[in-house]
Formats: structure tokens, sequence, C-alpha cells
């Protein structure tokens, strides 16, 4: 029976560990026809690789739910971020059975596939990777290595080549880049994901992790202006600030400053490229924040500074004065950003407060979209946010309570909305999500819903960074959930980022449990900062 028990938790063990590689290594590479079927060979293929590896921890269940005096061991005992995800789950089945109709909302077919069965698929896999993830480095490095891999694409599609036939089948568009489908998902898969690669180039000790973590942060930041996004830029720069404040002394400091220095570099030669090819040869850059970014006068004065902090606290460190003067220079950054954040809060209110309308679109052009919160803003968001406002204010008490149902968006603006109304958002497309994680949710399952999943969320977030603070690596868990929560305020519920968030951060609390009693070995021996 032993030997038998044994065996079981091995097969679970490497279950884990293969579940892990192919979300993360294989899953964004896969395709099948190019856009045309990427969203249903993506769903096939997490359905998939969550059922085999789900099915290899029943055996373990089998042998050892129970121990002797049948009771449930203490290792299986949940945390607070663990009941609330529990609590959400079950809001969703509610949700499900008081709703219809249940082949839709089952499949997600009119909610990007991301309906009752894969919030169920998300939630089973964070609890089998939590118990039974083993942390190896290489585990980590093939998940970056994926992330290079997709913004390598995303550059080579943006300038005008296909080596993978994406575009076999339809026109190439705009909206559509690299193996994650359109470039909104793409920039937040980067967004999620690069502050990971950031967080381990931070926080790693060997050389050899330095310069891999490191490349792998090169090629993201190369791949960034390809998103044609704000949002990536949005995590990168939150990440970066995190780091920052992080930096607590002149060797963590170099770390940041290699990164800036990695940043504008990459920058000024994707910008490079595209005034050589010219718009003829690439997808065009839209106007505003991602145009600005890429100006080689602001990526060169920063490369310039990153370079002389680089250099001054390399050369101070050997008269032993590095960690005063980078004491100093971190004291300026932050008062420079509260500056910034002051100036930014003052024109939002005099823009917002102060101008009519046509006065914003004459006096500010582009940055309208981004300063002034009209129907227009974040490429008519706010338009959809009133829209799913009106929803949910028309809902009964039970339909505020658990929503339209997972994946219910667009049957509950059919019902709410009135046809003049709907006729306004469907010029653009059916109206299929909030184009807002949070509103998203308060819709299709509700304020209980809604709360669950912020709950949990939360408590993941303060678990790692308490964790962070003793341990620095612990971060390359805490900025992508972070990432997450900043992004979901104008990102649309996704089966391509969901399922990959999820798994993250079952992999982040394997890390911080360390040692399971007879289920996990997390963290012992190398762990992921060798």
């Amino acid at each position: 029976m032993k030997s038998w028990k044994s065996f079981c938790l091995q097969l679970a063990h490497s279950a884990a560990a293969a579940y892990f590689f192919l979300m993360f290594l294989c899953y964004p590479l896969v395709k099948w026809h190019g856009y045309q079927d990427l969203l249903g060979v993506k769903t096939v293929f997490f359905y998939g690789a969550a059922a085999v590896c789900l099915a290899c921890a029943l055996p373990w269940l089998v042998v050892s739910c129970f121990d002797k005096k049948g009771r449930l061991p203490a290792k299986n005992v949940l945390f607070g971020a663990e009941h609330a995800l529990c609590l959400f789950l079950c809001v969703v089945f509610l949700s499900f059975l008081l709703n219809g109709p249940k082949m839709q909302l089952f499949w997600g077919g009119y909610g990007r596939n991301f309906g009752f069965f894969a919030i169920l698929c998300c939630v089973l896999s964070y609890f089998f990777v939590s118990r039974f993830f083993i942390c190896k480095t290489y585990l980590f490095a093939a998940g970056l290595m994926a992330v290079c891999a997709v913004a390598f694409l995303a550059v080579l599609n943006f300038f005008g080549l296909d080596p993978l036939s994406m575009y076999a089948s339809m026109e190439p568009d705009t909206q559509f880049i690299s193996t994650m489908g359109n470039m909104n998902v793409y920039a937040a898969y980067l967004g999620l994901f690069l502050p990971a690669g950031m967080a381990l180039f931070f926080s790693g000790k060997g050389r050899r992790g330095a310069i891999g973590f490191g490349a792998a942060c090169f090629l993201g930041f190369l791949g960034m202006p390809a998103s044609n996004s704000d949002s990536a830029y949005l995590c990168v720069g939150a990440a970066f600030l995190l780091l920052m404040y992080a930096a607590d002394s002149a060797k963590k400091g170099i770390r940041v400053c290699v990164l800036l220095t990695e940043y504008a570099a990459a920058e000024l030669i994707f910008g490079g490229i595209y005034g050589a090819v010219g718009t003829g040869s690439a997808l065009k850059l839209k106007k505003g924040l991602p145009i600005w970014l890429l100006d080689g006068r602001w990526n060169f004065l920063l490369l310039s500074i990153a370079l002389v902090c680089c250099f001054g606290l390399f050369y101070r460190g050997k008269k032993g004065a590095a960690d005063v003067a980078w004491k100093w220079l971190r004291r300026l950054f932050f008062i420079l950003c509260a500056l910034f954040a002051v100036i930014l809060a003052g024109l939002l209110l005099s823009v917002n407060f102060g101008m009519e309308p046509e006065e914003a679109k004459r006096k500010l052009g582009v940055w309208r979209t981004y300063f002034y919160f009209g129907d227009a803003w974040g490429t008519k968001r706010m338009q959809i946010w009133k829209g799913a406002i009106h929803i949910f204010s028309r809902m009964g008490i039970l339909g505020k309570l658990f929503g339209a149902g997972p994946a219910g968006f667009y049957f509950a603006a059919k019902e709410y909305l009135s046809e003049g109304e709907m006729a306004a958002f469907e010029k653009r497309g059916l109206l299929l999500d909030a184009h807002n994680v949070y509103l998203q949710l308060l819709v299709t399952v509700g304020v209980l819903g809604l709360l669950a999943y912020a709950a949990f969320l939360a408590l993941m977030l303060r678990r790692f960074f308490q964790r962070a603070k003793e341990d620095p690596s612990m971060l390359a868990f805490f900025m992508p959930l972070a990432s997450y929560v900043i992004q979901a305020f104008v990102n649309n519920v996704h089966i391509y980022i969901e399922p990959l968030l999820f798994l993250w951060a079952a992999a982040g609390i394997s890390v911080c449990c360390k040692a399971r009693e007879g289920t996990s070995r997390a963290f012992e021996g190398r762990g992921i900062r060798d």
C-alpha cells in the first residue's frame, strides 16, 4: 500500500509539472489554421491538458483522501483566498443554474469560450497545481521562453513577415498578431508575464540566470510596441515602480538600471526599424501613448540616464559609497513620480471639469481619449461601461446577486438594453463583453461573484506581498497578479489569459508553502532563484 501511495504521489507531481509546462510553453504558441481557428484550438488544448492532468490526481485522492482516523489531513485545509475561490465557483454554478441558454453558458460560445466549464477547469487546475506542483527553475524558464517566442513573432508580424502562416485563411488585419489572437489579448499576455521575467532578473543570484532572464526581458520589451496598446506599457511601468520600491540596496539598484537600459535600447531598435521600413511595410501605430513612447529622443535620454546610473553605482560600489548614492537617487525618483502624479491629477480635473467635449477635442486632439472621460475614452470603452451599468441597474434582485450567467453578457445586453442602445453598440460588432473584467463579472455572476473574485485576488496579492518581504523572488508571482488587477479595468475575460493566471497563482502558492506533508516539496533544494 505504501509503494502504491508513493507511485500515485509521484504521478500527481509529474502531472502537475507537465501541465505547467504544457500551459506555459505550448499553450501560447499552439495554432492550427492561423487566426481563423485559433480560439477553438486553444480552447480544446486547454480542456484536454486540464482533463488529462486532473485525471492523474484521482489515484492519489482515492488512496489518501482520508487519514486513518477518517479525517481530512491538515495539509488540505484551505486558507482565506481559497475560501473566496470556492465561494466564487459556487456563485458561478448557481448563476449557471438560474439562467439560460444552458449550452451557451456552459461552453461560453458568446463569451470568448470562457463559460462555466472553463471556469470550473481553472479552479480545479488551481487546486491541483497548488497541491502537487514542485518548483523547478527550468519550468519557469520554459514559460519565459514562450513569452520571448510570442513577442518575437509579434515583431515579425508587425513588419509584414508571417513565418507561421497565421494569416493563411484570412487577410492580414491590424487587430491580429502573433499566436495570442488580437492585439488586446497579446498586450494582456505580455503585460502579465513580462513583469514576472523582470522580477526573476531582479531577484536572481546566479550569472547564468541573470543573463537568461535579462535576454527574455529584452525580447519582451522589443515586442511591446507591436502590441499597439497602452495596457502593456502601463503594467511594465507599474512593475518598474515596484522594483524601485523593492531595490533597497545599490546592488539591486543596478539590476533595475540594467532593465531600464534594456527597455530603452529595445524601444530605440524597434523605433529605428519602424522609421526605416516606413508605414507602408508595417502595421500602423495608433497615435497617442504607443507612438509617443517610441520617440527616439525620449528613449535616448532614458538610455543615457540608465547607463550613467549603472556605471556610477558600479564605480562607487568599489569605494563603498554606492548604497548612499542609490538612496538619494531612489529618493529623487519617487519625488519626481509624486510630482508627476500631482500634475496629472490636476490636468485630469481641469480637463474634465473645465472643458466642454468640443473644446477638449479641439485643444487636446488625440490625447482627449486619455484625459477626457467622455464616451470616446479608452477607444470608446466608457460607452460600453455605461451600457454594462445600465444592464446591471435594470436587473431584478436575483439578477443583481447572481448575474445573467457565466459568459452571459451578450444575452443580458439583448434582454435589458433597448433596440436603439443595442444598435449603437452593434456598429462595432456583437456586444460580447464589457471590456472591463469587474463590470463583466458584475453582469454575468452578480455582486456575490464579483466580491468573491475580488477577495480571491486581494488575498492572493496580500499573501505574495508578505512573502516577498522575506524572499524577493516572490515578486515574480506578486507582479503578474498586480498587473492583471490593473489590466482588468480595460480588458476582457478571455480563455487565453485567465487559465494562465490561475495556474501562475497556484504555482506561487506551492512555492509559498515550501513543503506539505506527503504532497509537495515546493521550493526545496535549488528553487527558482538559482
